[in-house]
């Protein structure tokens, strides 16, 4: 029971950090402000868990117009 109920919120979890992941792409796409605040959370964020942030923020990163 306690291993289903862990699963759930797992997959809930990860599909709620997905639609956030989708809603800052789209803003930084739009708004330079939004552009340079993800940058340096981002630069921030790789101190601390490089491979995840490369795989979130890099392709957002390499979009922008600097």
């Amino acid at each position: 029971m306690r291993c289903r109920h862990y699963s759930l919120a797992a997959s809930h979890n990860t599909a709620r950090k997905e639609d956030l992941d989708a809603i800052l792409t789209t803003l930084s796409s739009r708004f330079l402000n939004v552009r340079r605040a993800l940058t340096r959370l981002s630069v921030d964020y790789l101190v601390f868990n490089r491979s995840k942030a490369v795989q979130i923020y890099l392709p957002i990163m390499n979009d922008m117009e600097v």
